[in-house]
């Protein structure tokens, strides 16, 4: 599907979108320098994202780097399409924005949109699922989303062309912006809900909302016509019936649409509200960093402590054959009920015990082994040496030594409450921008010197 602006519209404002091209060649700058490790101008190296990309575990255990990538993400893209069309919609809709609110308003909606992104993304994890922690954000994606709530607003009534292409035939038809701006809203909410594909929904829906919210005190239209003019006019349509106005903002099926949208993201937010304070399980972040004869390396998993079960610990899958070998042989230590209440430390210059895997009793020796434990009696900190024997087919294998470092990061549960209650407050506040938005919108038709600016 490709978009391009429609119809013989004006430009409104006298400002140049400075901002906007500014963003423009920032990202694809980064997008260069980011490619330069990897495929050079096609993707981003799993290093760049990895290191640049917001994850959303570092609030609880890295705030400093949360808040560095909180920013760093929004220039970062994995690949030549997402920055493509990224950018083509940050030009063809931000553009028009610059022109009519300004410079310094067009960068404060952009970050602003941005971190609302961010904050929707974070607070719809405990529905979501918590393995997004770990994963890494990046795009510019959220910023200009809300880029696209502040257009809506503004011109609703904008043409624009669409074109669908099958077997390379186009097929184009005009549309105005707030029916194609309104049906992608929809479909983020809806597979944001359905958690489809490998994107995030709900940062383009934190972008858009805080798009919406910010509008209205962004712009103050100049009234440019007489104030009884409006009641003339609604005498005229509502007791005579003849209607000589085009509507400036949404009609109210759109306002309907658009209001019934954002409840029920904020119903969402609630519902992840109370999940986080009654999840049936602690989650910790675990960082793990083995070596071997070939050198160290280390991977990030969750672990998940289940308070009263049979089998009280679970954690996530590292893709890292040391990692995931460590994890596996140091299971039976992960959790111990004997320090539940005031932790503890314990500490084995030698120590043999046996794990079952993939039904294979495995022998394992740690050596010089230092560990802690918390209240709850999970391991939050070890270090050692572990002697033990690779399961390959259901059968051991060869013998490998690995030296390990592993810290657990209690995730607190309880400061997902306010983040969500805050996106959910958002989603609420917004809707008060789609009730006044005849006041906002822009008359978006040929508009003649001196003629009314909604007739």
């Amino acid at each position: 599907m490709a978009m391009i602006p429609g119809g013989a519209e004006p430009v409104i404002g006298r400002h140049r979108p400075v901002v906007i091209v500014f963003l423009v060649v920032i990202n694809i700058i980064v997008f260069i320098y980011t490619t330069s490790s990897g495929i050079p101008l096609y993707a981003s190296s799993q290093q760049a994202v990895n290191e640049f990309g917001f994850k959303p575990g570092y609030i609880f255990y890295n705030p400093q780097r949360a808040i560095v990538t909180m920013f760093t993400s929004m220039f970062v893209h994995a690949d030549l399409l997402h920055i493509f069309f990224n950018m083509y919609f940050l030009w063809l809709f931000g553009s028009r924005i610059e022109r009519t609110i300004g410079h310094l308003k067009t960068l404060l909606l952009y970050f602003l949109s941005g971190l609302a992104a961010i904050l929707f993304h974070i607070g719809f994890i405990p529905i979501g699922g918590y393995e997004s922690l770990l994963i890494p954000a990046v795009g510019a994606s959220g910023a200009i989303s809300g880029v696209l709530g502040a257009y809506l607003l503004l011109f609703p009534h904008t043409r624009l062309s669409l074109c669908f292409f099958y077997f390379f035939i186009p097929f184009c038809f005009n549309l105005p912006a707030y029916a194609f701006l309104l049906f992608w809203f929809a479909e983020q909410v809806l597979y944001g809900y359905l958690q489809l594909g490998g994107v995030a929904y709900f940062a383009h829906i934190g972008g858009f909302v805080m798009g919406l919210f910010l509008i209205p005190h962004l712009y103050k239209p100049r009234r440019r016509y007489p104030v009884y003019l409006d009641y003339v006019l609604k005498y005229l349509y509502e007791y005579l019936g003849i209607q000589v106005v085009r509507p400036r903002g949404l009609g109210r099926t759109a306002k309907t649409i658009l209001v019934i949208l954002l409840l029920l993201v904020a119903t969402g937010f609630m519902y992840a509200a109370y999940s986080s304070t009654n999840a049936p399980f602690n989650t910790y972040i675990v960082n793990v960093k083995t070596t071997l004869v070939e050198g160290a390396v280390e991977d990030t998993i969750l672990l998940y402590f289940m308070p009263g079960s049979p089998t009280p610990i679970d954690f996530t899958l590292s893709y890292i054959d040391s990692v995931r070998i460590t994890l596996n042989r140091l299971q039976p230590l992960l959790y111990n009920s004997t320090y539940e209440g005031k932790g503890g430390e314990v500490e084995y210059q030698y120590y043999l015990y046996t794990v079952r895997i993939r039904g294979v009793d495995v022998e394992v020796v740690l050596r010089d082994f230092y560990a802690k434990y918390n209240e709850k009696g999970v391991m939050v900190y070890s270090r050692g040496v572990l002697d033990t024997y690779v399961v390959v087919d259901n059968k051991l294998g060869s013998k490998t030594t690995i030296s390990f470092n592993y810290n657990a990061y209690d995730v607190n549960l309880d400061l997902m409450v306010p983040l969500c209650l805050l996106a959910a407050s958002l989603s609420v506040f917004a809707i008060s921008s789609i009730l006044k938005s005849d006041e906002t919108s822009v008359f978006s038709s040929l508009e003649l010197p001196g003629a009314y600016p909604y007739i």
